[in-house]
């Protein structure tokens, strides 16, 4: 292998955990975090307060079995708890009662994605996008599966210059855009 394929196989790889990573860090800053400032033994506390929360969760379902805002509640728990089929499950129940929710649609894209459905996470992604074409995390979750696991380069990247338009401030646009830049000056 010459040293411009290696040299686009280690930045490929970087690439692909820095791009997970990213999918990982914009899903969770609509939720708090699990892991405690005050160490890891409170992170198994705050599991069992969040079950405990979705048993309480169900025990409203059985009045209200159609509440669309439990529904979603306890899917963003179970997706919160690194639960995806669980996350499904209730996230499809919510999407049957109102089936145009971009926030939902995304998060129960990305639970499929983590068990393997990435054709359904998007197929999901891009009526999310096309629902609310501003919603930026869409975009950083589509292009990252298009990238690490479709391996369409070029889509993603593409995907990801709709995400800088629309947070051209962020943090991760300024990342996308580092990113981007070597991606375009590798295929030169």
């Amino acid at each position: 292998m010459d040293k411009q394929k290696q040299k686009l196989a280690l930045f490929t790889s970087i690439f692909i955990i820095s791009a997970i990573i990213i999918l990982l860090l914009i899903n969770n800053q609509q939720r708090p975090s699990l892991m405690p400032e005050n160490g890891f033994s409170d992170v198994f506390h705050d599991s069992s307060a969040l079950i405990e929360e979705i048993d309480q969760l169900k025990s409203q379902l059985k009045d209200n079995p159609d509440n669309y805002d439990i529904l979603a509640q306890i899917g963003n728990h179970y997706f919160d708890l690194n639960q995806p089929k669980n996350a499904i499950e209730y996230y499809e129940r919510a999407l049957k009662i109102k089936p145009d929710s971009p926030p939902v649609l995304t998060d129960c894209a990305v639970m499929y994605s983590q068990l393997g459905y990435n054709d359904k996470a998007l197929e999901y992604l891009d009526t999310a996008i096309a629902l609310k074409p501003d919603l930026a995390q869409a975009y950083i979750n589509k292009g990252v599966i298009l990238m690490t696991i479709k391996n369409d380069v070029g889509e993603a990247v593409a995907v990801w210059k709709k995400f800088i338009e629309i947070a051209p401030e962020s943090e991760h646009a300024n990342f996308l855009r580092q990113q981007i830049e070597a991606i375009e000056s590798n295929q030169e």
